[in-house]
């Protein structure tokens, strides 16, 4: 299967770690990227993949990914119109952008798949939800699963409207994580662990609790297991779960706020 990937930014050089790992071996990856500095860099770091400061002139292949920034598609989707000469799949990683928007720009080059990652799929630990509007045959829904599989794990959504939804969920979600633990880190050392201590321990509580709610999905009885009546845990929680504080509400505002500005910005550059 023949790759072509344009853009190297965040996520497309996240996509790039993960297949840099384990990707199958029918596969050929492209990469472009037109910053000469982080063309070198690419280059440097993935030897094993073609790396090209613009679009291969008649480019023929199988799945054309799309890791640039939406505000930048206008001109990419110029550059593709006029380099590449077949692809069986579009696969866009841009926020925001809706299938019918690409599909128009790219008159209809292909079908579109719309993917939505996050930040741990350069540790292979990511999640990915991907939407398409077309109906696609079982070959290649498998064929493409394949070429994801390297990055974490993945859903298929029914609705493309769900996409706002999940960059709330999944694709910030790592930030919520990191804010908490760096949180629980600060009162560490207020508390007198040093900050060497302080990262340890919390980091390995993180780990320990992901692993226990890998064999164990019931989140309440995990929760239960941790609490004592009267005793510190409960004491923790019932500041955190009080009317006053209400981590659940607080939460809750910050991921609506999140996927509002999805939202917003996926109706400004829809020009909705």
């Amino acid at each position: 299967m023949h790759i072509l990937i344009i853009g190297s930014g965040r996520m497309g050089s996240a996509i790039l770690e993960a297949w840099k790992i384990a990707l199958p071996k029918k596969c050929l990856v492209n990469v472009v990227e037109a910053k000469p500095n982080k063309k070198q860099y690419i280059r440097r770091k993935y030897n094993h993949f073609k790396i090209y400061s613009k679009i291969p002139k008649n480019w023929k292949g199988d799945y054309l990914f799309l890791a640039i920034k939406p505000q930048d598609f206008e001109v990419t989707s110029e550059q593709i119109l006029k380099n590449v000469k077949e692809t069986k799949f579009i696969i866009s990683v841009m926020a925001g952008l809706k299938t019918d928007l690409i599909k128009k720009k790219l008159k209809n080059l292909s079908n579109v798949i719309r993917v939505m990652p996050n930040i741990a799929t350069e540790v292979s630990k990511g999640m990915t939800c991907a939407y398409s509007k077309a109906r696609m045959k079982s070959e290649n829904i498998k064929d493409l699963e394949n070429i994801l599989k390297p990055m974490g794990e993945l859903i298929w959504l029914k609705k493309e409207n769900l996409i706002d939804s999940v960059t709330a969920i999944s694709g910030s979600g790592p930030a919520y994580f990191f804010l908490f633990i760096q949180l629980m880190v600060k009162v560490s050392k207020e508390l007198g662990f040093s900050n060497n201590e302080s990262y340890f321990i919390v980091n390995q509580t993180a780990i320990g609790a992901i692993e226990m709610i890998k064999k164990k999905r019931n989140l309440k009885k995990l929760i239960d297991s941790v609490v004592s009546k009267g005793g510190t845990t409960e004491a923790a929680l019932k500041v955190f779960l009080s009317k006053e504080f209400s981590l659940e509400k607080q939460l809750k505002k910050g991921i609506l706020a999140a996927r509002e500005k999805s939202q917003q910005i996926s109706k400004e550059l829809n020009y909705e």
